[in-house]
């Protein structure tokens, strides 16, 4: 768990707040009236995507679950 903001945020939800930001990246860039730039998308994503919070909470899962990437 990670302390955010004075309160305790799972590991589980701390995923899924990347995640759904990572959803609403993409589709902004989809969305046909943006300026689509795919260096700064990709760029937004990976910075979100490895943040130390997330990427702990991830391995966090990883161990207890055994949760695997599939590749």
């Amino acid at each position: 768990m990670v302390l955010l903001r004075r309160s305790i945020v799972s590991d589980q939800d701390l995923i899924l707040d990347a995640v759904e930001d990572a959803q609403r990246i993409l589709a902004e860039y989809l969305e046909p009236s943006s300026r689509r730039n795919p260096d700064a998308t990709s760029g937004v994503l990976v910075t979100l995507l490895r943040q130390r919070d997330v990427v702990a909470a991830v391995a966090r899962l990883r161990a207890r679950r055994g949760l695997r990437v599939v590749k």
